[in-house]
């Protein structure tokens, strides 16, 4: 399921989380972490000065397709909210985590690090989008690359690394709804999260 139902809230501003690298977090941080996904780290009860971390969330389910409903339109050159909590969008050619990413990132592996989360597998998808003359199979070899990227970056912020199960890719086939094969934001990885089994 995309990682929007698995937290069962939605995300907030994608202000910036330092990683979490250590146990306890500062109260900012869990401060952080609750605005931009709705969980608490186990630490925050303690940095809120006991009070009650964050609220009952919802159970993990098992994994679906992100959200399937009906898109409505998106000005061009801009993700939906829920796009931007799915997906990791990367420059043309390239499978380089850049700055923006790496907060990304950090403020993910602190949302996996919590519960129902801290339990959950991840599965990655690497795409490409299409343009005049490009290759196919590079496009299917430039998905897999940032895929394997964006799971070498995830691996490297989680306490349990072997949580990421499957890394793959579907190249340029499958653009985001309502956008031509040809966008730029078609450039990404997908996550999803499930149940582990």
């Amino acid at each position: 399921m995309s990682l929007t139902r698995l937290i069962s809230t939605a995300l907030l501003a994608l202000g910036p989380l330092p990683s979490i690298a250590s146990d306890a977090l500062s109260a900012q941080d869990c401060a952080a972490l609750w605005q931009a996904y709705g969980v608490a780290h186990a630490s925050c009860r303690e940095a809120l000065g006991g009070q009650k971390a964050h609220p009952p969330v919802a159970e993990a389910a098992p994994e679906t397709a992100p959200l399937a409903t009906s898109t409505p339109p998106v000005a061009p050159g801009r993700l939906t909210r829920q796009e931007r909590q799915d997906n990791l969008v990367f420059s043309a050619g390239n499978a380089v985590i850049d700055e923006g990413m790496s907060d990304q990132l950090d403020r993910l592996a602190g949302a996996l690090e919590t519960p129902p989360l801290a339990e959950a597998c991840l599965r990655l998808v690497g795409h490409a989008n299409r343009t005049a003359g490009d290759d196919r199979a590079a496009n299917v070899r430039l998905a897999q690359e940032r895929a394997e990227a964006v799971a070498e970056a995830i691996r490297a912020r989680l306490s349990k690394p072997g949580r990421i199960r499957e890394i793959t890719n579907v190249g340029d086939h499958q653009p985001l709804p309502g956008r031509p094969v040809s966008a730029p934001l078609n450039r990404r990885v997908t996550i999803y999260a499930r149940r582990c089994p």
